[in-house]
C-alpha cells in the first residue's frame, strides 16, 4: 500500500527512534487538487504522548477537491484531512468537495471549526475511538462546520466522553441509507 497526500506533517516518537515533534506549524490557503490519497495528512507516530507531542499545528482555509478520484490502486485510506496529534490541532475553515472518503478524520485531540465538506463518499467528519493515544476527550468544541451530500452521517463521533458540539449543519447527510 501507498501513502500519498498533496501535504504531509510528521512528528513524534517511532519506536526506539526519537525525532523531533512540530510545534508551531501552519498549512495555511492551500489548493490541493486530485490527490491520490489525503489532501493533508497530519500526524504524530505511534508512541508519541502529550508530553512530547507536536504542538500550535494549524490547517486552516485551504482547499481540497476531488480527493481519491484518480483510479483505483490500493491504498490505505482517502481523506481530505487526516489529523492524528495527541495535543490540540487547529483544523479551521477548510473547504472540502468531491472526497472518495472521509471529509476530515481525527484520531487524537482537536478543535474543529467552521470547515465545510461537499460531496463525502464516507462521513464529512468522523471522530473514531481513540485507538492510537487514548484520549477520550476533545479539549475544543466541533463548531459551525457544514456537512452536505454525504453517504453517510455528516458527523460521527464514537468512543468519546467529552464532546461539545454547536451550531452544526449537516443538509442531505446518510443519503446511502448507511448511518
Amino acid at each position: 500500500a501507498v501513502l500519498s497526500a498533496g501535504i504531509t506533517l510528521t512528528g513524534g516518537v517511532d519506536g526506539s527512534k526519537a525525532s523531533q515533534p512540530n510545534t508551531d506549524i501552519s498549512v495555511k490557503n492551500n489548493v490541493i487538487y486530485e490527490p491520490y490519497e489525503y489532501g493533508i495528512y497530519a500526524f504524530d507516530r505511534g508512541l508519541t504522548t502529550t508530553s512530547n507531542g507536536s504542538t500550535g499545528i494549524v490547517i486552516e482555509g485551504n482547499s481540497i477537491i476531488r480527493a481519491g478520484q484518480l483510479p483505483l490502486a490500493t491504498r490505505m485510506g482517502v481523506r481530505g484531512i487526516h489529523s492524528q496529534f495527541p495535543n490540540v490541532s487547529k483544523i479551521h475553515k477548510n473547504i472540502i468537495k468531491s472526497v472518495l472518503g472521509e471529509g476530515i478524520r481525527v484520531f487524537g485531540n482537536a478543535d474543529i471549526f467552521g470547515n465545510e465538506i461537499d460531496g463525502a463518499s464516507d462521513f464529512c467528519i468522523h471522530i473514531p475511538t481513540d485507538t492510537i493515544f487514548s484520549n477520550t476527550q476533545l479539549d475544543a468544541p466541533i463548531s459551525r462546520n457544514i456537512c452536505k451530500n454525504s453517504s453517510r452521517s455528516g458527523l460521527l463521533v464514537s468512543g468519546r466522553s467529552i464532546v461539545n458540539v454547536s451550531d452544526h449543519t449537516s443538509e442531505l447527510c446518510g443519503i446511502d441509507g448507511v448511518p
